[in-house]
Order: structure tokens, then C-alpha cells, then sequence
């Protein structure tokens, strides 16, 4: 049997973390074709769920995946770590989840922020429930069926825990394929979009596809960097074009700024006794102390406290915070 030539081992520091992984001189060579990177066992991503192994058999639980796959949307990893580890200590299984109260569900994804990614997941897990047999789809298009899947969840779920052919597109893996090709048009743009998700599919490997999409998701998130992209320790530096040309740092171009609004709130605090007044919002269901402003209507069919306050009560005004479930408050905070 002819001796493999020695993988060269790279090394990249994320989040005061070292992490590093192999690539062979034959996959050097392989950017226009299936790419493989292997990640090592610090690697950030990979700190929720394991990529499958082929020496071992086991692979990843699919609905640790789908969780972390939600709580990853728009949230980085370091934030999301905690809140998944709670998240499923309180609802181990998909089953489990199905059968929670949303209340529940929202109360532990509280401080992640945009809630309807945690309504949809409650639902996808009632829709596997009655749908599936209690077992998430293997196949992209099945999942797409689901609540709140879209097409990089589908394909995250897909290819991390099936190991089907499946293509991921988040902003990392964008940036990397943009940077390659030099694609010099924003990733944002629809056609941009359906260029890069044709190529992204277009270098899948044959077998351990979860593995290579997180090492793509990993290789944008610590080496070909937003901003000072780590030239020198790519693996596919020589095959880059945007290297070649020495536009890596223009690659992808900078999203324009847009304001941020102001929103100014007021906010009521209402107590009696022990007890404080709580409404709950009609757009989220989340709950807070009553507010107006910001947005939102003065009155609707939900709540009577506007009516009920008349002109008689203080106000304290906010920059639009919100005490979800009524905790946090003290006795010295204002009050009526």
C-alpha cells in the first residue's frame, strides 16, 4: 500500500480559543472541486453538536442540531452556548419539546432575542410530532415543509446530521466562495444569492458533507475574516482569486450603513400591593410591563390599560427596555 503523504496541520485562534486542522497536499489542490477541511475538536461551531465521524459511526443528534442551528441565527456562538446547553436541559428531546408551553419555550430563549425563532422551532417540533412519527426528516425538501426551515437550516440539518448532499449559504461560507471566485457583486443581491448557493452545492464532496460545510462555515469565521482576512494560514490561499488579485480586503463589499431609529417608549408600573400589572404584547406574546409608544398602537383588542389608566397615573419614560415575566423588579422601582 503506498504511504499517504503527512497532512499539514494549520492553527487559528478564535475567541482567545486555539483550534487547528488537517488538510493533505492533494486536498490543497482540490478549490475548484469538493474542498475538505477537517476542524478540530476546539472549534467554535462545533463546541454544540460533534460532526459525524466515519471511524466511530456516531453521529450527531438531529435535534441538537436544529436547535443550535436556530439559536445560531443572528446570534454568535459564544452567546448561544449557555442558552443551548439550558435550553436542553429543559427539553431533551424533540418530543418534549413539542409538548412544552410556549411560555416556557420563551421564557429560557429569553435575552436571545427575536422570538419567533423560538415559536417556530416549538412548532417544527409539534409538526414532526404529528407529521413525522416524532422523527426529524432526513431529506432538505422535507425539512423545508417545517415551520420556520428555511434553506440553510434545511441544509445544515440535512448534511450535519444525515450527511445528505445538501449546500449551506450563511455569511461565512458567502465570504469565503465570494473571495475565491472573486465575486466582486454584493452576496446580498438575489442573483449574487443563486450564484453563490449553485456553487456552494457544486464543490459538495460525495460523503461527509456536514463535516465540509462546517469546515467552510469555520474557515470564514476565523481565516477569511471580514475584515484582516488571515491570508498567510489559508489552506486555499494559492487558489484564491481575490488574493491573487489583491482585492481580499474589498471582497465582499461593505453593507451601506443605515440609521438606526430612535424609538422612545413609555413605560407603566403598576402595582398593587405585591402584585405588578403585566400585559402581554399581541405581535410576540411576550410579556412585559405596559408600554406605549415605539411603534406600537395605543390601544388594541388585547389590552384595556390605556382605558383603565386614564390620565391619572405617572409615567417613566425608557429607551424601549422590557421586563419580560415581571422579574427583575424591586420595591424602590417607580410605581403607581
Amino acid at each position: 500500500m503506498q504511504r499517504q503523504p503527512p497532512a499539514v496541520r494549520f492553527q487559528a485562534r478564535h475567541s482567545n480559543e486555539l483550534w487547528q486542522f488537517d488538510m493533505s497536499p492533494s486536498d490543497l489542490k482540490q478549490v475548484k472541486q469538493p474542498l475538505w477541511i477537517e476542524p478540530g475538536r476546539g472549534s467554535p461551531t462545533l463546541m454544540l453538536y460533534s460532526v459525524v465521524d466515519d471511524r466511530s459511526g456516531v453521529a450527531p443528534n438531529p435535534y441538537h442540531v436544529l436547535v443550535s442551528e436556530a439559536m445560531l441565527q443572528q446570534t454568535q456562538v459564544a452567546t448561544v452556548v449557555p442558552y443551548f446547553t439550558r435550553f436542553i436541559e429543559r427539553f431533551p428531546t424533540l418530543a418534549d419539546l413539542a409538548a412544552a408551553e410556549e411560555q416556557d419555550v420563551l421564557r429560557l430563549w429569553q435575552g436571545l432575542g427575536y422570538y419567533s425563532r423560538a415559536r417556530n422551532l416549538r412548532a417544527a417540533a409539534r409538526a414532526v410530532a404529528t407529521n413525522y412519527g416524532g422523527e426529524l426528516p432526513r431529506e432538505r425538501d422535507e425539512l423545508l415543509k417545517l415551520p420556520g426551515v428555511g434553506r440553510y437550516t434545511a441544509g445544515a440539518v440535512a448534511s450535519i446530521a444525515f450527511d445528505r448532499r445538501a449546500p449551506i449559504l450563511d455569511g461565512n461560507v458567502a465570504r469565503v466562495l465570494c473571495r475565491i471566485d472573486k465575486i466582486e457583486t454584493d452576496p446580498r443581491e438575489r442573483l449574487t444569492q443563486e450564484l453563490l448557493w449553485r456553487r456552494a452545492e457544486k464543490i459538495l464532496p460525495r460523503r461527509r458533507v456536514g463535516a465540509f460545510n462546517t469546515a467552510m462555515m469555520e474557515l470564514g469565521a476565523t481565516v477569511c475574516i471580514p475584515r484582516s482576512p488571515q491570508c498567510l494560514i489559508c489552506p486555499v490561499r494559492e487558489h484564491c482569486e481575490a488574493f491573487a488579485a489583491g482585492v481580499q480586503e474589498t471582497i465582499p463589499p461593505a453593507r451601506k450603513a443605515k440609521e438606526t431609529p430612535l424609538l422612545r417608549r413609555v413605560t407603566f408600573c403598576v402595582r398593587r400591593g405585591e402584585q405588578w400589572l403585566i400585559e402581554q404584547r399581541p405581535a410576540t406574546g411576550q410579556q412585559q410591563l405596559p408600554a406605549r409608544g415605539g411603534g406600537e398602537r395605543r390601544e388594541d383588542e388585547h389590552s384595556s390599560f390605556p382605558r383603565a389608566l386614564g390620565h391619572g397615573g405617572s409615567a417613566a419614560e425608557d429607551q424601549g427596555g422590557e421586563v419580560h415575566d415581571g422579574h427583575g423588579i424591586e420595591q424602590g422601582d417607580s410605581e403607581q
